[in-house]
Protein backbone atom coordinates (compact mmCIF):
# COMPACT_ATOMS: atom_id res chain seq x y z
CA UNK A 1 0.00 0.00 0.00
CA UNK A 2 1.83 3.37 -0.83
CA UNK A 3 -0.34 6.57 0.61
CA UNK A 4 0.16 9.25 -2.69
CA UNK A 5 1.20 11.99 0.01
CA UNK A 6 4.40 12.39 -0.59
CA UNK A 7 3.94 15.42 -2.55
CA UNK A 8 0.41 16.22 -1.34
CA UNK A 9 1.14 15.77 2.13
CA UNK A 10 3.26 18.90 2.07
CA UNK A 11 0.37 21.00 1.84
CA UNK A 12 -0.07 20.65 5.83
CA UNK A 13 1.37 23.96 6.56
CA UNK A 14 -2.13 25.66 5.30
CA UNK A 15 -3.14 24.84 8.45
CA UNK A 16 -0.92 26.49 10.52
CA UNK A 17 -2.31 29.70 8.10
CA UNK A 18 -5.42 29.40 8.69
CA UNK A 19 -5.43 29.63 12.18
CA UNK A 20 -5.40 33.29 12.51
CA UNK A 21 -4.58 35.95 9.44
CA UNK A 22 -0.87 35.12 9.34
CA UNK A 23 1.50 36.93 6.92
CA UNK A 24 3.52 34.55 4.99
CA UNK A 25 6.68 36.88 5.39
CA UNK A 26 6.57 35.30 8.84
CA UNK A 27 7.51 31.81 8.16
CA UNK A 28 11.18 31.25 8.36
CA UNK A 29 11.74 27.60 6.48
CA UNK A 30 9.33 24.84 5.59
CA UNK A 31 11.08 20.93 6.10
CA UNK A 32 10.17 18.12 5.09
CA UNK A 33 11.46 14.97 6.59
CA UNK A 34 11.19 11.41 5.60
CA UNK A 35 12.14 8.27 7.08
CA UNK A 36 11.46 4.08 6.88
CA UNK A 37 12.10 1.35 8.84
CA UNK A 38 11.49 -2.61 8.39
CA UNK A 39 9.53 -4.53 11.26
CA UNK A 40 6.97 -7.28 11.65
CA UNK A 41 7.35 -7.93 8.43
CA UNK A 42 6.26 -4.92 7.08
CA UNK A 43 8.17 -1.91 5.40
CA UNK A 44 6.91 1.31 6.70
CA UNK A 45 7.61 5.12 6.01
CA UNK A 46 6.68 8.08 7.45
CA UNK A 47 7.29 12.07 7.19
CA UNK A 48 7.23 15.10 9.40
CA UNK A 49 6.41 18.66 8.01
CA UNK A 50 8.60 20.79 10.26
CA UNK A 51 7.21 25.03 9.71
CA UNK A 52 9.50 27.63 11.53
CA UNK A 53 7.91 31.18 11.57
CA UNK A 54 8.29 34.23 13.98
CA UNK A 55 6.16 35.04 16.42
CA UNK A 56 4.08 38.65 15.77
CA UNK A 57 4.73 40.20 19.13
CA UNK A 58 8.51 39.39 20.15
CA UNK A 59 10.05 37.96 16.75
CA UNK A 60 10.75 34.70 18.34
CA UNK A 61 11.37 31.47 16.48
CA UNK A 62 8.22 29.11 16.82
CA UNK A 63 7.54 25.56 15.07
CA UNK A 64 5.11 23.95 14.28
CA UNK A 65 5.24 19.98 13.34
CA UNK A 66 2.85 17.27 11.85
CA UNK A 67 3.60 13.69 11.33
CA UNK A 68 2.18 11.30 8.59
CA UNK A 69 1.98 7.56 7.52
CA UNK A 70 3.53 7.51 3.95
CA UNK A 71 3.90 4.02 2.41
CA UNK A 72 4.24 0.39 3.85
CA UNK A 73 4.95 -3.09 1.57
CA UNK A 74 4.07 -6.29 3.20
CA UNK A 75 7.48 -8.45 3.00
CA UNK A 76 9.60 -9.89 5.51
CA UNK A 77 12.77 -9.25 3.31
CA UNK A 78 13.96 -5.38 3.63
CA UNK A 79 16.14 -4.68 0.95
CA UNK A 80 16.74 -2.24 -2.78
CA UNK A 81 15.24 -5.07 -4.52
CA UNK A 82 11.78 -4.72 -2.41
CA UNK A 83 12.02 -1.05 -2.87
CA UNK A 84 12.35 -0.66 -5.92
CA UNK A 85 9.30 -3.12 -6.80
CA UNK A 86 6.70 -1.56 -4.54
CA UNK A 87 6.53 2.12 -3.66
CA UNK A 88 10.44 3.48 -4.98
CA UNK A 89 8.35 5.14 -8.29
CA UNK A 90 5.67 6.96 -6.21
CA UNK A 91 8.57 8.14 -3.32
CA UNK A 92 10.66 8.87 -5.62
CA UNK A 93 8.23 10.98 -8.28
CA UNK A 94 6.83 13.08 -5.18
CA UNK A 95 9.93 13.61 -3.19
CA UNK A 96 11.71 14.87 -6.26
CA UNK A 97 9.18 17.17 -7.01
CA UNK A 98 9.16 18.58 -3.76
CA UNK A 99 13.02 19.05 -3.74
CA UNK A 100 13.08 21.22 -7.05
CA UNK A 101 9.72 22.64 -6.77
CA UNK A 102 8.72 25.45 -4.12
CA UNK A 103 5.01 26.08 -1.85
CA UNK A 104 2.60 28.70 -3.77
CA UNK A 105 0.46 30.33 -1.24
CA UNK A 106 -3.09 31.81 -2.21
CA UNK A 107 -6.08 33.47 -0.40
CA UNK A 108 -9.19 31.66 -1.58
CA UNK A 109 -12.53 31.97 -0.18
CA UNK A 110 -14.33 28.90 1.51
CA UNK A 111 -18.41 28.00 0.92
CA UNK A 112 -19.32 30.75 3.36
CA UNK A 113 -16.73 33.07 1.72
CA UNK A 114 -14.50 33.78 4.18
CA UNK A 115 -10.91 34.31 2.77
CA UNK A 116 -8.63 31.54 3.95
CA UNK A 117 -4.86 29.98 2.69
CA UNK A 118 -4.19 27.39 0.06
CA UNK A 119 -1.06 26.29 -1.21
CA UNK A 120 -0.24 24.09 -4.14
CA UNK A 121 2.92 22.44 -4.81
CA UNK A 122 4.77 24.04 -8.01
CA UNK A 123 7.26 23.34 -10.76
CA UNK A 124 10.51 25.30 -11.82
CA UNK A 125 8.44 26.11 -15.40
CA UNK A 126 6.04 27.49 -13.42
CA UNK A 127 5.83 31.60 -14.00
CA UNK A 128 5.76 32.48 -10.50
CA UNK A 129 8.70 30.06 -9.68
CA UNK A 130 11.06 32.64 -8.88
CA UNK A 131 8.47 35.21 -6.74
CA UNK A 132 10.08 35.89 -3.29
CA UNK A 133 8.70 35.12 -0.17
CA UNK A 134 6.74 38.35 0.52
CA UNK A 135 5.16 37.37 -2.73
CA UNK A 136 4.15 34.24 -1.89
CA UNK A 137 6.13 31.71 -3.04
CA UNK A 138 8.67 29.63 -0.34
CA UNK A 139 10.80 26.95 -1.17
CA UNK A 140 10.85 23.44 0.79
CA UNK A 141 13.86 21.24 1.96
CA UNK A 142 13.68 17.67 2.21
CA UNK A 143 15.85 15.55 4.25
CA UNK A 144 16.06 11.62 5.12
CA UNK A 145 16.66 10.25 8.50
CA UNK A 146 17.61 6.91 9.63
CA UNK A 147 19.90 4.06 10.41
CA UNK A 148 22.90 3.40 8.25
CA UNK A 149 21.20 0.60 6.42
CA UNK A 150 18.38 2.34 5.07
CA UNK A 151 20.28 5.34 4.05
CA UNK A 152 23.18 3.17 2.29
CA UNK A 153 20.51 1.62 0.65
CA UNK A 154 18.44 4.98 -0.63
CA UNK A 155 22.64 6.28 -1.76
CA UNK A 156 22.89 3.19 -4.14
CA UNK A 157 25.54 1.99 -1.35
CA UNK A 158 23.69 -1.21 -0.39
CA UNK A 159 25.07 -3.84 1.87
CA UNK A 160 28.26 -1.44 2.27
CA UNK A 161 27.42 0.63 5.11
CA UNK A 162 29.68 -1.47 7.44
CA UNK A 163 32.85 -1.19 5.47
CA UNK A 164 32.28 2.45 3.46
CA UNK A 165 31.13 5.71 4.92
CA UNK A 166 28.09 6.58 3.54
CA UNK A 167 28.80 10.45 3.53
CA UNK A 168 32.04 10.39 2.29
CA UNK A 169 34.71 8.27 0.26
CA UNK A 170 36.54 6.58 3.32
CA UNK A 171 36.54 2.82 3.77
CA UNK A 172 36.46 1.36 7.46
CA UNK A 173 40.51 1.40 7.35
CA UNK A 174 40.75 5.02 6.38
CA UNK A 175 38.44 6.73 9.10
CA UNK A 176 40.47 4.89 11.80
CA UNK A 177 43.60 6.16 10.71
CA UNK A 178 43.27 9.28 8.96
CA UNK A 179 42.28 12.61 10.32
CA UNK A 180 39.26 14.57 9.99
CA UNK A 181 39.40 17.12 7.36
CA UNK A 182 41.33 14.72 4.64
CA UNK A 183 37.82 13.15 3.49
CA UNK A 184 36.16 13.69 0.39
CA UNK A 185 32.49 14.32 1.28
CA UNK A 186 30.69 12.26 -1.76
CA UNK A 187 27.61 14.49 -4.14
CA UNK A 188 24.97 13.21 -5.68
CA UNK A 189 26.61 13.71 -9.27
CA UNK A 190 29.85 11.65 -8.09
CA UNK A 191 27.63 8.95 -6.74
CA UNK A 192 25.80 8.68 -10.17
CA UNK A 193 28.94 9.07 -12.10
CA UNK A 194 30.80 6.13 -10.21
CA UNK A 195 27.69 4.07 -10.67
CA UNK A 196 27.65 4.54 -14.17
CA UNK A 197 31.35 3.24 -14.22
CA UNK A 198 29.93 -0.22 -13.06
CA UNK A 199 33.79 -0.99 -11.09
CA UNK A 200 34.16 -3.61 -9.08
CA UNK A 201 36.15 -4.27 -5.74
CA UNK A 202 37.52 -1.30 -3.69
CA UNK A 203 37.06 0.88 -7.11
CA UNK A 204 33.79 1.13 -6.76
CA UNK A 205 33.68 2.67 -3.26
CA UNK A 206 30.69 1.03 -2.45
CA UNK A 207 28.40 1.96 -4.50
CA UNK A 208 26.21 -0.14 -6.01
CA UNK A 209 23.39 1.72 -8.18
CA UNK A 210 22.65 5.40 -8.48
CA UNK A 211 20.92 7.29 -5.63
CA UNK A 212 17.22 6.98 -5.53
CA UNK A 213 16.32 10.44 -5.12
CA UNK A 214 17.75 14.31 -6.09
CA UNK A 215 18.29 14.96 -2.14
CA UNK A 216 21.64 16.28 -2.22
CA UNK A 217 24.00 14.24 0.49
CA UNK A 218 24.45 16.41 3.18
CA UNK A 219 21.10 16.38 3.96
CA UNK A 220 20.82 12.90 4.72
CA UNK A 221 20.81 13.08 8.36
CA UNK A 222 22.74 10.43 10.35
CA UNK A 223 20.84 8.69 13.30
CA UNK A 224 21.83 10.05 16.61
CA UNK A 225 19.69 7.43 18.70
CA UNK A 226 21.82 4.71 17.11
CA UNK A 227 24.75 6.52 17.77
CA UNK A 228 23.83 7.22 21.49
CA UNK A 229 23.18 3.34 21.44
CA UNK A 230 26.43 2.54 20.53
CA UNK A 231 28.06 5.13 22.84
CA UNK A 232 26.40 3.46 25.12
CA UNK A 233 26.85 0.30 24.28
CA UNK A 234 30.77 0.76 24.35
CA UNK A 235 30.20 2.01 28.04
CA UNK A 236 28.28 -0.54 29.08
CA UNK A 237 31.26 -2.66 27.88
CA UNK A 238 33.93 -0.79 29.27
CA UNK A 239 32.02 -0.84 32.94
CA UNK A 240 31.44 -4.17 32.42
CA UNK A 241 34.86 -5.42 31.90
CA UNK A 242 36.32 -2.96 35.18
CA UNK A 243 33.76 -4.56 37.46
CA UNK A 244 35.20 -8.18 35.61
CA UNK A 245 38.93 -6.91 36.92
CA UNK A 246 38.47 -4.46 40.10
CA UNK A 247 35.37 -6.19 41.88
CA UNK A 248 34.91 -9.82 40.78
CA UNK A 249 39.15 -10.14 40.15
CA UNK A 250 38.42 -12.82 36.88
CA UNK A 251 41.56 -13.71 35.72
CA UNK A 252 42.96 -12.84 32.51
CA UNK A 253 42.52 -16.16 30.81
CA UNK A 254 38.69 -15.95 32.21
CA UNK A 255 38.02 -12.51 30.86
CA UNK A 256 39.76 -13.37 27.27
CA UNK A 257 37.31 -16.30 27.28
CA UNK A 258 34.61 -14.39 27.73
CA UNK A 259 35.46 -11.96 25.55
CA UNK A 260 36.45 -14.40 22.86
CA UNK A 261 33.05 -15.90 23.21
CA UNK A 262 30.95 -13.10 22.63
CA UNK A 263 32.97 -11.78 19.79
CA UNK A 264 32.34 -15.51 18.00
CA UNK A 265 28.79 -15.08 17.97
CA UNK A 266 28.77 -11.88 16.95
CA UNK A 267 30.86 -12.54 13.98
CA UNK A 268 28.76 -15.61 13.72
CA UNK A 269 25.49 -13.95 12.95
CA UNK A 270 27.24 -11.37 10.78
CA UNK A 271 28.05 -14.36 8.96
CA UNK A 272 24.38 -15.35 8.20
CA UNK A 273 23.41 -12.04 7.51
CA UNK A 274 26.25 -11.65 4.73
CA UNK A 275 25.30 -15.73 3.66
CA UNK A 276 21.44 -14.67 3.24
CA UNK A 277 22.59 -11.27 1.46
CA UNK A 278 24.38 -12.78 -0.99
CA UNK A 279 21.68 -15.86 -1.30
CA UNK A 280 18.70 -13.15 -2.27
CA UNK A 281 20.86 -11.81 -5.03
CA UNK A 282 22.04 -15.47 -6.27
CA UNK A 283 22.45 -13.68 -9.77
CA UNK A 284 24.51 -11.36 -9.57
CA UNK A 285 26.89 -13.11 -7.00
CA UNK A 286 27.41 -16.11 -9.32
CA UNK A 287 27.91 -13.27 -12.54
CA UNK A 288 31.35 -12.28 -11.36
CA UNK A 289 34.41 -14.14 -9.83
CA UNK A 290 34.51 -11.74 -7.03
CA UNK A 291 30.97 -12.72 -5.72
CA UNK A 292 31.66 -16.77 -5.93
CA UNK A 293 34.57 -16.10 -3.98
CA UNK A 294 32.84 -13.84 -1.69
CA UNK A 295 29.75 -16.66 -1.03
CA UNK A 296 32.10 -19.14 -0.30
CA UNK A 297 33.74 -17.26 1.96
CA UNK A 298 30.33 -16.95 3.83
CA UNK A 299 29.41 -20.33 3.42
CA UNK A 300 32.53 -21.32 5.21
CA UNK A 301 32.04 -18.45 8.20
CA UNK A 302 28.73 -20.02 8.67
CA UNK A 303 30.27 -23.85 8.84
CA UNK A 304 33.40 -22.54 11.07
CA UNK A 305 32.00 -19.73 13.46
CA UNK A 306 30.10 -22.51 15.48
CA UNK A 307 33.19 -24.52 15.96
CA UNK A 308 34.94 -21.65 17.36
CA UNK A 309 31.79 -20.59 19.40
CA UNK A 310 31.81 -23.45 20.78
CA UNK A 311 35.77 -24.22 21.53
CA UNK A 312 35.68 -20.58 22.89
CA UNK A 313 32.72 -22.27 25.45
CA UNK A 314 33.91 -24.82 26.16
CA UNK A 315 37.67 -23.09 26.95
CA UNK A 316 35.20 -20.90 29.22
CA UNK A 317 33.91 -24.11 31.11
CA UNK A 318 37.03 -25.89 31.57
CA UNK A 319 38.36 -22.50 33.46
CA UNK A 320 35.21 -22.66 35.84
CA UNK A 321 35.63 -25.53 36.67
CA UNK A 322 39.23 -25.62 37.61
CA UNK A 323 38.71 -21.87 39.26
CA UNK A 324 35.85 -23.66 41.38
CA UNK A 325 38.19 -27.08 42.24
CA UNK A 326 41.16 -24.67 43.38
CA UNK A 327 37.95 -22.53 45.32
CA UNK A 328 37.09 -25.75 46.75
CA UNK A 329 40.93 -26.70 47.95
CA UNK A 330 41.53 -23.36 49.50
CA UNK A 331 38.55 -23.54 51.72
CA UNK A 332 39.01 -27.07 52.94
CA UNK A 333 43.03 -26.24 53.67
CA UNK A 334 41.52 -23.42 55.81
Amino acid sequence: MVGNRSSRGIRIPTCLLRQSDAKLNVIVTVQSIYTGDHGIGKGRWGFKVLVRWKGEKDGKVLRWKRICRLAEHNCTKDDAKVFKGTIHKVLQEGINRIEHGKLKFVRVADENGASRWSCELIDPDHQDFEKTVDESVIGVTPYFIGDLKLLAMLLGKEDFETFWCILCRYCMHDWQEKSPGEEKLWTLADLIKKAAENLKGKAREGVREAPHFDVPVERFILPLLHILIGLGNQVLKCFIDWVEAEIQHLPPKEQRAIREHAAAVKEHLEAQRRREAWDSTEKEVEATSRGKGLLKYAEKQVKVLPDQIDSAWAEYSDYIKDNDHNRDSAKCMH
